[in-house]
């Protein structure tokens, strides 16, 4: 499996992605620039009229002006009931296989976008009792029959949802941040501060590219995905908070405890709050927990130290990098950042609203 290591093989992996077509998990081949089922999907997307109480939506807790993240520390379903994690950005997710957090057997969009939908445990748009009477008034709505003409389709049933809503979030790719651009040649699309940084990222001293490697920087060098206790707790001899033990959840395996997946490095500056459970507020609160080898909590309801978890993986070491050097790393972190996904016409809501 080629995965990044290194700036070179990045480039390479990066130039076979972009020549890649765009397929749902139906076998359905979507053009990214236009497309009636995609059209129907971005639609769907921000329909409100799929949540219980008609305030929720895939664009609600995707916001596009977010990197399609909600912003909260944790999750907020249509019931106002906090979830136990934090918010993924969809930017990309049609590259990966895994998509949630914990569950490594939750794969395909197709199959993703009903848990939201249809879940109970915890509510997000809580239509699981009225997905009936909700289909029949989107189609009774003459913008999703003039929609579902283009298709040749006589009515919107729950598996053309998923379809569509799948096809639209597959378009939500970019591989055009200023470190892409100075891949392809472009010296002077990032900094020198970012240069330096990009050094370090791909150093032995810090082995960040061993877990972030891949073209969206969520690759580990073993497999497409990894799951890792990267010592963010230790609660009593290291436990992590209940709801937010990761894939000791599933398995019960003490070994599983505080696991979850790596996620992406890309567009940092719009996605914070950051990790699985939206505890680091910044990114430097990140770099600088990395930089200890583990994060120390000394008050409140989780008070332990991180560094000596013992299930915490035996790859997150202290680093003993400088404050410059944590500049620069950083600095190299925000180049990842494609800035125009906030405003790309043919991602953003189609309704007129006044709230």
């Amino acid at each position: 499996m080629l995965n990044s290591s290194s700036p070179l093989t990045f480039s390479v992996f990066l130039l076979l992605i972009l020549t890649t077509g765009c397929q749902t998990e139906a076998g359905y081949t979507v053009d990214r620039v236009s497309s009636p089922l995609i059209e129907l999907g971005r639609h769907l997307f921000y329909e409100r009229r799929l949540s219980l109480n008609n305030d929720r939506s895939c664009g609600i807790c995707h916001e596009q002006a977010k990197g399609f993240t909600d912003g909260f520390v944790r999750a907020v379903g249509t019931t106002e009931a906090v979830h136990p994690r934090n918010t993924l950005t969809l930017l990309n997710v049609s590259g990966r296989r895994a998509l949630s957090w914990v569950d490594p057997n939750l794969i395909g969009l197709e199959r993703q976008i009903l848990v939201p939908l249809l879940g109970s445990d915890p509510v997000e748009m809580g239509a699981s009792e009225l997905i009936d009477e909700m289909l029949d008034e989107l189609n009774g709505d003459p913008r999703y029959q003039e929609l579902l003409a283009t298709l040749d389709s006589p009515a919107l049933d729950i598996e053309l949802l998923a379809l569509s809503i799948s096809a639209f979030v597959s378009t939500l790719g970019t591989y055009d941040a200023p470190y892409d651009r100075y891949l392809a040649g472009d010296s002077t699309a990032i900094g020198e501060l970012a240069k330096r940084g990009e050094r370090l990222f791909f150093s032995h001293r810090t082995s960040c590219s061993n877990c972030h490697g891949g073209v969206d920087f969520d690759q580990p060098t073993h497999d497409r995905h990894g799951w890792f206790n990267t010592g963010l707790y230790s609660i009593d001899g290291g436990l992590y908070p209940n709801s937010r033990q990761g894939l000791y959840e599933l398995t019960g395996a003490p070994a599983d405890i505080g696991r979850f997946r790596i996620p992406t490095l890309r567009h940092l500056a719009l996605t914070g709050p950051y990790y699985h459970d939206g505890t680091g507020a910044t990114l430097r609160d990140v770099l600088s927990h990395y930089n200890a080898g583990g994060r120390l909590i000394t008050s409140g309801p989780y008070i332990g130290d991180g560094r000596l978890n013992p299930y915490k993986d035996h790859r997150i070491q202290p680093l003993d990098l400088t404050q410059p050097e944590l500049d620069e790393l950083e600095s190299f972190l925000l180049t990842l950042t494609d800035v125009t996904t906030v405003h790309r016409s043919e991602w953003s809501d189609p309704w007129l609203r006044t709230d």
